[in-house]
């Protein structure tokens, strides 16, 4: 009897403890680097690698393309590396605009470790000190996708030689957004999740609602799509009231085909960007 008592109190725990360690490498394997080669698609022609050096010594890999039109957009993938927005690339070059497609520390070509502030913050700002020196930039924007774009909204509120924003999917505050990725199982599965985040990221958390208040007065576009269920819509609307910028909704559209999924998205990214 009380060797079936003693089982039926260990097994809960045993599966309750296989939860916690299995969130807990899960949201740790989103800070491990991801390397990933780069190999310059022919389409579109003109492109220039770029070597970058950031304060702290890491190496940030990009492609350039230089403007026909003075405007230079900085592109900025989520999880992944540039090839991941290769075809926004295509579209932006195509229509005369410089591109620098870059990857995020620890990820595509780039090394430094993932923490979603200072590496990150310090490589875009490599970015942006290469376009400023350019005699055929006289206008620099940004545009992110995801993680790229909850970063980028931090980043470029507090760096005013970046003039206007594309920012698609941004989440709101890293700790919501981790707990809404680990919802299921309830606390079981949010405290080893929130445990390994607020570890990573300096000072604790990253609030990308926080800084887009300071991009009031900047031209900002957010886009959401209306079914995603990586970054809850009501995350990005907040992002883009807390900016005062104008608001995007692609009906039907989840996360991953979120541009796929709007047939004017080539139309939307060149006339934001117009010069």
């Amino acid at each position: 009897m009380k060797s079936v008592l003693g089982i039926a109190i260990l097994v809960p725990f045993l599966f309750t403890g296989n939860r916690v360690w299995r969130a807990y490498r899960e949201a740790l394997s989103d800070f491990a680097p991801s390397p990933r080669a780069f190999v310059p698609p022919a389409d579109p022609p003109g492109i220039e690698s770029l070597a970058l050096s950031t304060k702290s010594g890491y190496r940030v890999s990009a492609s350039f393309f230089a403007p026909r039109n003075g405007v230079a957009v900085i592109v900025a993938h989520g999880t992944g590396s540039r090839l991941d927005m290769w075809e926004d690339v295509k579209i932006l070059v195509g229509a005369g605009y410089g591109v620098v497609a870059f990857d995020w520390p620890g990820s595509g070509e780039s090394t430094g470790p993932i923490r979603f502030s200072g590496p990150e913050r310090e490589a875009f700002g490599a970015v942006v000190d290469f376009l400023v020196a350019r005699s055929d930039v006289r206008r620099i924007d940004a545009y992110g996708f995801s993680n790229g774009a909850a970063l980028l909204t931090t980043f470029v509120a507090d760096d005013p030689r970046v003039q206007r924003l594309l920012a698609v999917a941004p989440w709101a505050d890293a700790i919501e957004h981790t707990r809404y990725e680990y919802r299921s199982w309830g606390w079981i599965r949010q405290w080893p999740a929130v445990f390994v985040v607020g570890e990573h990221i300096d000072g604790g958390n990253l609030r990308p609602v926080d800084a887009a208040q300071r991009l009031q007065g900047r031209r900002t576009l957010f886009v959401l799509g209306s079914t995603d269920d990586v970054v809850p819509p009501h995350m990005t609307a907040r992002v883009a009231a807390a900016a005062g910028g104008d608001l995007k909704v692609i009906q039907g559209a989840g996360h991953c085909d979120l541009r796929q999924s709007a047939r004017d998205w080539a139309d939307t990214l060149v006339r934001f960007f117009a010069p």
